[in-house]
């Protein structure tokens, strides 16, 4: 599958590999949003950002805390668009692994409880796997 629209390409097999490029990506969605239920285009954006986020959470080390602040502001703005299970899961992780990482144990123990819930909803094993890790380190509520 490629998608293309306002200078952003990438298809299945060749994701974008740069936080910068992601939250270019991020912020063309957060922009096309909200859109009619089951329009293609989105949904197609929708499945490509998932598995992005999922790249990007693994494979691509945080840059400085602003971007990483940035990325959080349009994930969680396109998170209060989308009524998607499957998309909630992937913002879900990614909100909750960057709130972790900022120190907000509060916000990335909801984030990631709730990922952790859609994954077991929809047979995701291996990122509920990753959302406990990161659930576990976490210090206890206070």
């Amino acid at each position: 599958m490629q998608w293309r629209d306002h200078g952003i390409e990438f298809t299945d097999t060749d994701p974008p590999t740069s936080r910068a490029e992601a939250r270019r990506v991020l912020a063309v969605l957060r922009a096309a949003t909200p859109v009619p239920e089951g329009a293609k285009t989105i949904s197609d954006l929708l499945f490509q950002v998932n598995r992005l986020i999922h790249h990007l959470t693994r494979h691509v080390p945080d840059e400085d805390e602003a971007l990483v602040r940035e990325e959080l502001a349009v994930l969680e703005g396109i998170r209060e668009t989308q009524r998607n299970h499957s998309t909630y899961m992937w913002l879900d992780s990614r909100i909750g692994a960057i709130k972790a990482e900022l120190g907000d144990v509060t916000g990335a123990r909801r984030a990631l409880e709730s990922a952790i819930y859609e994954s077991r909803m929809l047979n995701e094993p291996e990122l509920g796997r990753f959302c406990t890790e990161i659930l576990q380190k976490l210090p206890e509520p206070q």
